[in-house]
């Protein structure tokens, strides 16, 4: 179930500016070099900007020899929404990449939600490592065919103040990411899921439902929603259209 190829980005919402510097990215496990950009040329050739929220002005320019992505999206999503669309930019030639370690500069001068995409293929499916101040955590996400999952949250690590290194490395579904020399998570993206509209329940024993949007039997401390098409265990799953949660 793990993304298994697809781009960097560098992501941000509401208004506020990210800048980026020194981005690295190498192939795995060899480390042969899938491209490097220190903005020392004084454009942004080869980054492309995508307005997710399509709202406001962003923009990615070169500032003073860096990437500086400038969000200026105006609307505010809830605060457990986990998709958060904002606006990025994406680096055009890595579509094909598969295993990769990306090195970069990261800073803020926002307490909003910004962070970095990687195994970016659309705007329906990538990850998202992000830095939310203003609610004190990072998240971990996964979006696959639109459907977004929380892989992870821990507290919030300082990104604003000073211009910080952050590593992340994506091995088949071994996911690894380090700011400022400390590792902030470490997890394989392996989990089983359940598809409901089509009524397969591979990886999964015990199990069966109806078509009524309710409990799942014989065990199961999960809800589904009839517009659902995954369930995954011990994790809060969120689309457009409605949510599946963990029972109390």
């Amino acid at each position: 179930i793990h993304l298994t190829t697809g781009t960097i980005a560098v992501w941000g919402f509401c208004n506020f500016i990210t800048d980026i510097d020194d981005v690295v990215v190498v192939d795995l496990p060899d480390e042969s070099s899938l491209m490097s950009d220190d903005f020392n040329d004084g454009d942004t050739v080869g980054w492309s900007l995508v307005n997710d929220d399509g709202t406001g002005s962003p923009s990615f320019t070169n500032v003073s020899s860096k990437g500086r992505l400038a969000a200026d999206i105006p609307s505010m999503y809830p605060p457990d929404e986990l998709v958060e669309k904002g606006a990025f930019a994406k680096w055009d030639a890595g579509v094909a990449w598969t295993d990769y370690k990306i090195t970069l500069q990261f800073s803020t001068n926002d307490t909003h939600p910004c962070g970095i995409m990687f195994r970016y293929t659309d705007q329906d499916n990538y990850y998202r490592i992000s830095f939310d101040e203003s609610r004190n955590r990072c998240r971990l996400i996964r979006r696959r065919k639109g459907y977004t999952v929380l892989l992870w949250e821990g507290v919030y690590v300082d990104v604003r103040t000073a211009y910080v290194s952050i590593i992340i490395e994506c091995e088949f579904s071994r996911i690894e990411i380090t700011v400022g020399g400390v590792e902030l998570v470490s997890l394989y993206d392996n989990e089983p899921l359940l598809n409901i509209n089509n009524q397969s329940i591979a990886n999964f024993s015990n199990i069966s439902f109806d078509k009524k949007e309710g409990l799942l039997s014989q065990n199961s401390n999960y809800w589904f929603s009839k517009t659902k098409t995954e369930l995954v265990p011990n994790r809060r799953v969120l689309s457009d259209e409605s949510i599946v949660y963990e029972t109390p």
